[in-house]
This record gives C-alpha cells, structure tokens and sequence, in this order.
C-alpha cells in the first residue's frame, strides 16, 4: 500500500503483506481489509482506494465505502454489477452505458 505526497511528487510505501496462506491462513482480501482497517487505526489521511480487478468484489467495496473513501478499480466482464439491491440483479460491465458528463474532478 502507498501513499502520494504530490508536494514532492514521491510515492512512499506505508504497509505491504507477503501473501503466505499456509503461514497466516489469510487470503489476499483479508490483507487488504487488514491494511484498510490499520490505515484507520493510525488515522492515515486518505480519500482514495485503487486497487486492481482481483478486488473488485462486493464486501471489500462495501466496507471501503463505509470507511467514507471512494474506490477506483477495473471491472472484470465476468462481475455483475447491481445497485437496486435485487439480490438476482446484475449486469456485466461490458452491457453498461457510462457517461462522464458531470463528472468533476478535484
């Protein structure tokens, strides 16, 4: 996990795991929610989550909005994507229309 000082244009590493289940008994989701949860424990100022398609499941993207931060990560076509909470709803990615108009970026 990194954080970026754009005052001196540097990334920093601030927490990494090396994934070894047979050891720890955590899978790669346990780590980043464990990371997550440290990041808040040491009231690190962040308000952004990237993260790569392998984490782009519901629980994890839940609780990184519960933790008032917004997510950014690639989708994979075979996710299904639903916010109505029908639990039997979803469409793929690929069969969405995303339009950026009134998008603002700060």
């Amino acid at each position: 996990m990194f954080t970026y000082q754009p005052d001196t244009d540097e990334f920093y590493a601030i927490d990494y795991r090396i994934f070894d289940p047979e050891r720890d008994g955590q899978s790669k989701l346990d780590h980043v929610w464990d990371m997550l949860d440290g990041l808040k424990a040491r009231n690190v100022a962040y308000g952004y989550v990237l993260m790569d398609s392998w984490y782009a499941v519901t629980e994890l993207m839940v609780h990184i909005d519960d933790l008032g931060k917004i997510y950014y990560c690639p989708l994979k076509d075979n996710r299904l994507v639903d916010d109505t909470g029908n639990p039997n709803g979803g469409k793929r990615p690929t069969s969405l229309l995303v339009s950026l108009s009134g998008i603002r970026l700060r």
